[in-house]
C-alpha cells in the first residue's frame, strides 16, 4: 500500500487535492493584490507568444542571419527590430557611435563582416 507500480498514475484525493488547490488559490490571490501580474516571465511569455511578438522577432533574427551568413555581404546595414520581446530580447546592434557599438564589431568579426549596423 502507498507504493506505485509502473504505469499507475496517483491522483490527488481528499486532504492533498485541498492543500494544493490552497496554495494555488493564495498564490493567485496573492499575485492579484500585488497588481504585479503585467511583470510575471509567465504572463510575458504567453503575452509575447499569444500577440505575435516571439514569432516576428524570430522571422527578423532568421532573415538577419540569412545576411549575416551570405560571404558575399560585407557591409551589413539592417533596420531596427520591429519587436522586442521581453522574454527572449537581449540586445540589437548599434547605431554607429552608440554605446555598445563593440556589440557589432564582434559581431562582425564572427561573420567575417567589415561592418555591422543598425540605420
Amino acid at each position: 500500500k502507498g507504493q506505485l507500480h509502473p504505469g499507475e498514475v496517483k491522483f490527488l484525493a481528499g486532504k492533498e487535492l485541498i492543500y494544493v488547490v490552497l496554495v494555488w488559490a493564495v498564490f493567485a490571490v496573492s499575485i492579484i493584490l500585488r497588481g504585479d501580474i503585467v511583470h510575471l516571465s509567465t504572463y510575458m511569455a504567453t503575452r509575447d507568444l499569444a500577440k505575435g511578438y516571439a514569432k516576428q522577432f524570430k522571422t527578423e533574427w532568421d532573415e538577419r542571419l540569412e545576411v549575416l551568413n551570405d560571404e558575399s555581404v560585407k557591409e551589413v546595414i539592417f533596420a531596427p527590430l520591429s519587436v522586442k520581446p521581453e522574454t527572449i530580447y537581449y540586445w540589437d546592434f548599434e547605431r554607429d557611435g552608440g554605446l555598445h557599438i563593440w556589440l557589432n564589431e564582434a559581431a562582425a568579426a564572427y561573420y567575417d563582416k567589415d561592418s555591422i549596423r543598425i540605420e
